[in-house]
């Protein structure tokens, strides 16, 4: 790394494309569908984080991650482009939920209507 760069991201900072979660044996499907819909069932976002991290055996920021994974792939799912398709491979979760949003462009309204 270049020092202008290590300058830029800060001291020891990884960069990567790989948003992959180790789940202990759960889907990607699994995460997704849990998130979703305690989003939509109402409950307050930051117990969910902690209930997906409990749920999951991931830690507070890998849940926070999964959640704004999940947010990014129903907005990519919401520009019917198919450019915007998250990476399956390097951005599973943001794949899946990019899944749910084309089936069911009502989730990501209900998503954000759940956050005003």
């Amino acid at each position: 790394m270049s020092e202008g760069a290590a300058d830029k991201a800060g001291v020891g900072a990884v960069v990567s494309d790989d948003l992959t979660l180790h789940l202990g044996g759960r889907s990607y499907a699994e995460l997704v569908d849990f998130v979703i819909g305690g989003k939509l069932s109402g409950k307050d976002p930051e117990a969910l984080v902690r209930e997906v991290a409990d749920e999951f055996g991931l830690s507070l920021d890998d849940a926070e991650l999964a959640w704004d994974r999940i947010g990014g792939g129903l907005v990519r799912a919401a520009t019917k482009s198919k450019a915007n398709q998250p990476d399956p491979d390097n951005d599973p979760v943001a794949w899946e939920s990019y899944q749910r949003g084309k089936a069911d462009p009502s989730i990501l309204k209900r998503w954000q209507s759940e956050s005003a």
